[in-house]
This record gives structure tokens, C-alpha cells and sequence, in this order.
């Protein structure tokens, strides 16, 4: 699999996390929840390559966790979920609570206007999916340093966090204009 196809997965992740950090900013309750679920699903992936990594011991990428054409079969949010739980990326758990902030999640994008939702509702879920990526991002980051110990896949002991212009520069390919992912950046620094 090519490279490029990582690339272009990983400046999807880095436009999606701005936008999400502007809804949260903007009080955009609904759009936050939208975005943090598409994070989630971003982070879970990450963490099944690693494991894939992990347990081939290379460096290979599974192209269906980072690239859908339109003719590709989809690799649905809740097949993550499971898949996730099945290569031990996630215990049960966090398992059960994505699959929680799922429903929740559905039921703000599909019944907020014909069920008893308030916005307050809204806010509280909001504030789960919020708490949820921490949690998730914590499973990933155990199977980075899986990996750095065992000496496969493609996390390597590095220099710390990638500056703000390289976060930008990814971005801008996603959002499809320099300019945006700036404007982006400036919303909520």
C-alpha cells in the first residue's frame, strides 16, 4: 500500500481534530459531537494498524482503515468498534461506552427534533464525547509504546510533538486552501 494514502488519512485527522476544537469553541454542540465521533473513529484505526503492526511485525498499513473509494466496501464507525475490541485495541469497557456515545449520537443526528432531546441533553453528550477521546487516544498510545519496546511498525522515539506550521500544512490539504487552515488555526488559539 502506498504511503500516500497514510498521508492523506492522517491530514483528514489533523483538519478534522481543528474543526472539532472550533465547534467546542463556538458552542456548536451538535457539530462537536459529529466531529469527535469521526475522531474516535480516526484514533481506533490508528490503533489497528499498530496492533496489525504489532502482530505481523512490520510496517505494513491496511489500506481499508485509511482509504474508501466509492466503490470500496465500507468499514463502518461500529465495525471499528468491534474490530477494535476483537484485536484487543480496546477492552470491554470502552467498548461498551463508544458503543453508548454511538446511540447518543444518533439520537441527536436523527431525533432531536421529533423526541423528548433538550439541548442540555445535547451539551451532556457533548461533554461524554469529550471525555471519551482521552480515554481512547490512552489505548493508543499503550500500543505506541508497545511498539518503540518491541522495535516494529512505524512509532518511533522521537523529539516530542510536531510543531504548529507541519499541523497546518496537513490541514490545508484537507480543508483545500492554506488560507482556511490558518484561518482555522487563528479561530481558537
Amino acid at each position: 500500500m502506498s504511503s500516500d494514502h497514510f498521508f492523506r488519512f492522517m491530514n483528514g485527522y489533523v483538519a478534522t481534530a481543528q474543526l472539532a476544537k472550533r465547534a467546542e469553541k463556538s458552542g456548536f454542540l451538535v457539530e462537536f459531537i459529529c466531529l469527535s465521533a469521526a475522531l474516535l473513529d480516526g484514533i481506533l484505526r490508528v490503533g489497528l494498524i499498530l496492533q496489525h503492526q504489532i502482530k505481523t511485525k512490520s510496517d505494513s498499513i491496511p489500506r481499508d482503515l485509511v482509504d474508501q473509494t466509492n466503490k470500496d466496501r465500507i468499514v463502518s464507525e461500529r465495525s471499528i468498534f468491534r474490530r477494535s475490541l476483537k484485536e484487543g485495541v480496546i477492552r470491554n469497557n470502552l467498548f461498551e461506552r463508544l458503543e453508548s456515545l454511538y446511540q447518543m449520537r444518533n439520537r441527536v443526528i436523527h431525533r432531536y427534533i421529533i423526541s423528548d432531546l433538550t439541548t442540555k441533553d445535547v451539551f451532556e453528550i457533548a461533554k461524554k464525547y469529550k471525555e471519551a477521546i482521552p480515554a481512547v487516544s490512552k489505548a493508543i498510545w499503550i500500543l505506541e509504546k508497545r511498539q518503540i519496546e518491541l522495535g516494529v511498525g512505524m512509532t518511533v522515539r522521537g523529539e516530542g510533538h510536531t510543531g504548529l506550521e507541519k499541523y497546518n500544512e496537513m490541514s490545508a490539504v484537507k480543508h483545500g486552501d492554506p488560507r482556511l487552515a490558518r484561518l482555522l488555526q487563528q479561530d481558537h488559539d
